[in-house]
């Protein structure tokens, strides 16, 4: 079974305003049940975080800082 990894960048800082986080773009409650959310699902949320960075004014994802990074 294909796993969905997290899109998680390590820059964990919610915005007050959009109520998303500055880093990789998810909800609080998107982060919190990651873990729990079908295949289905977390591409939905995937598809998602591209528009809403957008939708802010922000640029192009930001570069992973995660310590098991892939060279």
């Amino acid at each position: 079974m294909e796993t969905i990894e997290s899109p998680c960048i390590s820059v964990c800082q919610m915005n007050p305003i959009s109520h998303f986080c500055r880093g990789c773009w998810r909800t609080t409650e998107e982060i919190e049940n990651w873990v729990t959310y079908a295949k289905e699902e977390r591409l939905e949320i995937i598809k998602q975080l591209h528009s809403r960075r957008i939708a802010a004014g922000g640029r192009g994802r930001r570069q992973a800082s995660r310590r098991n990074k892939r060279s």
